[in-house]
């Protein structure tokens, strides 16, 4: 297909199983708020697709939705989503940052089969404290973590509680894309339970004023801290 760009309409609450699958030059899409279902393989092999807007209005990702969106270099995940279905993000190989709750957001061991490239996970949004988390979950982001030292941060473009600033504004910081593996943690995050970043190859922490409570083992196994 030679379609490049489509805005929909905001009357759309649907887009139907392989609507806009194999548009390989399709580079821009303008998915209504409006919108609550996207199925199956519906932007499968977009491959011109440099950004998706996924709005809270949506609750679920079906499988290979977003499959071979090998253009898409950031993505959001509102916390609203509860479900993100085998290989919905697979092979999106230029997918370098991921903005996403993994402890409201549920997705499978495959989600990001084969997304190589990531480098920076923005986690926490809407929550008070970091759990444990399978982070092999993010196929490439853990290779590097067992490669290559980590930092630790916090999301540094909100100001303190304190300072009366929302906690989570703009991301105006972090949109250079780092040359090193980064996990960022929200500043309304106030605790760190047990075994959090178990195995981690951390060299560098930086924590939030926010946090009041750090559990045992949170660092376990965290070799490269010194």
């Amino acid at each position: 297909s030679l379609l490049e760009n489509v805005k929909i309409s905001s009357k759309v609450t649907f887009i139907g199983e392989g609507a806009f699958s194999n548009c390989y030059a399709l580079s821009e899409i303008k998915l209504p708020s409006s919108l609550t279902s996207i199925e199956e393989k519906a932007f499968y092999s977009c491959s011109s697709l440099k950004e998706i807007n996924i709005h809270s209005s949506v609750e679920t990702i079906k499988y290979n939705t977003f499959s071979y969106c090998s253009s898409i270099k950031e993505l959001t995940i509102p916390t609203t989503v509860k479900q993100i279905e085998s290989e919905s993000f697979s092979n999106c190989s230029s997918l370098e940052k991921i903005k996403i709750n993994p402890f409201i957001t549920k997705f499978e061991d495959d989600s990001f089969k084969s997304c190589s490239n990531i480098k920076h996970l923005i986690i926490g949004e809407s929550s008070t404290s970091i759990e444990k988390f399978d982070y092999s979950k993010f196929n490439g982001f853990f290779q590097q973590c067992m490669e290559s030292n980590i930092v630790l941060e916090y999301d540094s473009s909100a100001k303190d509680d304190d300072d009366n600033d929302d906690n989570d504004k703009n991301d105006d910081n972090l949109k250079e894309s780092p040359k090193y593996p980064v996990i960022t943690i929200y500043k309304s995050v106030k605790e760190i339970k047990n075994g959090a970043f178990e195995g981690c190859n951390l060299a560098k922490i930086e924590f939030p004023k926010s946090i009041v409570s750090i559990e045992r083992d949170t660092f376990y196994r965290c070799k490269s801290l010194v």
